[in-house]
């Protein structure tokens, strides 16, 4: 190569370098573009009055709004702003529509969720919320779509990639995220399916030993079903599941030198990138709340509200059961049970994918619930199918409500009465006032069983699987123990001698 045509291969390199520097950085501030703003004034549609939003040093926000319905617009907008691409992914997998955008690799997983139904349930539940409530999931959705109007620039990296807008939010879709983590929370039903794999190796005592005993159960033999456990276990995606453990404490005011509570949680679940929780704090016309939000939802799940703190741990409550169904002979729409067939309630499931055909599923249910077998490519063949009884799919579950009246409860006593409206997930809240007290209550709604202890799977066949739900009145609770200290980190609540 002469010196002239290394001259020209030298230009042409620096030149290409040029432009790939400049294409870089034209992207990147481009993309820079999507980031949050956190300073100026944003005009938009939705709050009667100005709504001030300061940012810490740690970016968390501090909103100041003269009305409350004001304030959970603002939540919304923020949550928006930083979480967007994390509320629509979860909004979409509760939903079974991830493959609209994702294409056929995750098929699978919206089969699982649109077998529960958890997007359909959260609308019917969403109509049922009272005035208030649905006043407040009402301005957080506003709040959420005047982000998605007032942003110029482009949306963050995930949207720009996959190439779609999100669609508006909804209040539903706030109490769709309830619905999920009351899924996650609670795995009873696995541990059926995992007791059935252990029969097939492993005599009943050496199961007790290890998962816990069975007394007073009468458990339904069916051929085959261990099968179904095995398939069913490797069919639960990986996104429903969570891996979580939590412990909290409080201490009276009168065992303290201030002469006022104290109260510790450590709601640890499991690791993700963006994580669960979302600090911020709402001062509003009398009402001030500071703590730990999600991304999705209006309420503070965790905090103190100036008069009461609370915090949550899991209470490993079974909540769910399995429940086998058999299919009338005579017609498979319908299914036998101790007063004659009766049949099965069915929605038919459009399931788009991107850059592929749409899939059509049939979701079943009975009066347990969904056809969760339904789950699986191959039907059993003995003419019987497994349902999911869980009162996380309990139409009447008020738990936002509950949210809700916790936000605004004024003391120990207000607050243990407000939480009675929790269902789903079951949890234990550790709480105290500025009064000094402290309590402890496990609202979520439990099962009263037809027979057996839930640890194995019933038949359908001679009755419904549960007969009620424990009344709220008893559930477990403490309030002022004379010991003055409160002390759970995921522990049994209740002995033996424990009616339920």
């Amino acid at each position: 190569m002469n010196r002239r045509t290394r001259r020209i291969a030298a230009w042409t390199a620096a030149a290409i370098l040029l432009i790939a520097v400049l294409a870089a950085a034209g992207a990147a501030g481009w993309m820079a573009a999507s980031l949050p703003r956190h300073e100026g004034t944003v005009p938009v549609n939705g709050p009667a009055r100005e709504v001030s939003i300061l940012r810490d040093a740690n970016a968390v926000p501090h909103i100041f709004a003269d009305d409350p319905q004001d304030a959970y617009f603002a939540l919304g907008y923020v949550h928006a702003q930083d979480r967007l691409w994390q509320m629509n992914f979860l909004r979409r997998l509760a939903a079974g529509r991830l493959s609209e955008v994702l294409g056929a690799r995750t098929l699978e997983i919206d089969r699982f969720f649109r077998v529960l139904g958890l997007h359909r349930l959260a609308r019917r539940q969403a109509e049922a919320m009272p005035p208030a409530v649905r006043l407040a999931l009402d301005a957080y959705a506003d709040g959420v779509n005047a982000f998605l109007k007032a942003q110029t620039g482009p949306l963050p990296p995930e949207f720009v990639v996959l190439g779609y807008r999100p669609e508006a939010w909804q209040a539903s879709d706030s109490i769709l995220w309830g619905r999920l983590m009351g899924m996650r929370l609670a795995f009873n039903w696995r541990e059926e399916l995992l007791r059935l794999r252990m029969r097939e190796r492993l005599p009943s005592d050496r199961i007790d030993a290890l998962l816990g005993t069975e007394s007073g159960m009468r458990p339904i033999t069916v051929a085959g079903l261990a099968d179904t456990a095995t398939a069913l276990l490797a069919a639960i995606p990986e996104e429903a599941l969570s891996f979580s453990a939590s412990n909290a404490w409080a201490v009276a005011g009168r065992r303290t030198a201030s002469g006022k509570p104290i109260l510790a949680n450590d709601p640890h679940l499991g690791f993700g990138a963006p994580g669960l929780w979302y600090l911020a704090q709402i001062v509003s016309a009398g009402w001030e709340i500071a703590g730990a939000t999600v991304p999705g939802v209006p309420f503070h799940l965790l905090g103190h509200n100036g008069r009461v703190a609370w915090g949550m741990t899991t209470t490993h409550a079974d909540t769910e059961d399995l429940v086998v169904e058999t299919i009338d002979p005579d017609n498979p729409g319908r299914y036998l049970t101790e007063a004659g067939p009766l049949p099965f309630e069915t929605f038919q499931e459009t399931i788009l994918v991107k850059d592929a055909d749409a899939e059509m599923q049939v979701v079943r249910h009975t009066r347990n619930g969904p056809v969760i077998s339904d789950v699986l490519d191959a039907p059993r063949t003995d003419g019987t199918v497994l349902a999911l009884a869980s009162t996380n799919l309990d139409p009447a579950d008020q738990t936002a409500a509950g949210l809700y009246a916790m936000n605004h409860a004024t003391d120990a006593p207000g607050f243990a009465a407000a939480a009675r409206s929790l269902g789903a997930p079951a949890q234990n809240l550790v709480f105290a006032d500025t009064r000094g007290s402290i309590g402890l209550i496990a609202p979520g709604r439990l099962p009263v069983r037809r027979s057996g202890d839930g640890s194995l799977p019933v038949s359908g066949q001679d009755g419904p699987a549960w007969l009620g739900r424990v009344p709220a009145d008893a559930a477990p609770r403490a309030l002022d123990p004379a010991s003055g200290l409160l002390v759970n980190a995921n522990n049994r609540l209740v002995g033996d001698a424990y009616p339920t």
